[in-house]
């Protein structure tokens, strides 16, 4: 089987910006991809969360992760969080995150996702399941950046679409 990844949307901020959505996304696809180069206005270590259908209350989300943080191996889990916490940014270089959105439009199952992220200024690279415990369908995303911090001018935001074959 192939797969064939489609662009829905792309977004570069022309300003700093504290959180950016996709809204109204089609449900055509069999699982979602984001792709974000992102930084940040404030320092080093500041998160940029992801949200599923303007949910940010409830406690409805799960990230788990292993992590080279400055040369430190590091793992942990957060549970009955408001947000997935994949993104780690800084304010010195631009960051790269990919994220996989698996079955956003299947309403029997809650979410899942895997995601990647590697930052050099921090020396960290990241690799993260969350998990977003609904059965509705995902037709919205929002990344929002951790208070105290904004996304700053010429991040770049894509999400795709993936079609299996």
């Amino acid at each position: 089987m192939t797969a064939t990844y489609e662009a829905i949307k792309t977004y570069t901020a022309t300003s700093n910006i504290s959180s950016f959505s996709w809204t109204s996304i089609p449900n055509t696809y069999d699982d979602l991809v984001i792709v974000a180069y992102l930084k940040n206005s404030a320092g080093s270590n500041y998160e940029c969360y992801t949200r599923f259908n303007n949910v940010s209350t409830g406690n409805l989300y799960t990230y788990t992760f292993v992590q080279n943080y400055q040369g430190n191996l590091q793992a942990g889990r957060n549970a009955s969080i408001n947000e997935i916490r994949q993104f780690k940014t800084s304010s010195g270089r631009f960051s790269a995150h990919e994220m996989n959105i698996m079955q956003y439009k299947n309403t029997n199952v809650y979410k899942h996702t895997v995601g990647r992220s590697g930052d050099v200024t921090m020396i960290s690279a990241i690799l993260g399941h969350g998990q977003f415990r609904s059965y509705s369908a995902i037709t919205d995303i929002t990344l929002v950046m951790e208070p105290g911090a904004n996304i700053v001018t010429g991040s770049k935001f894509d999400l795709y679409g993936i079609k299996a074959e």
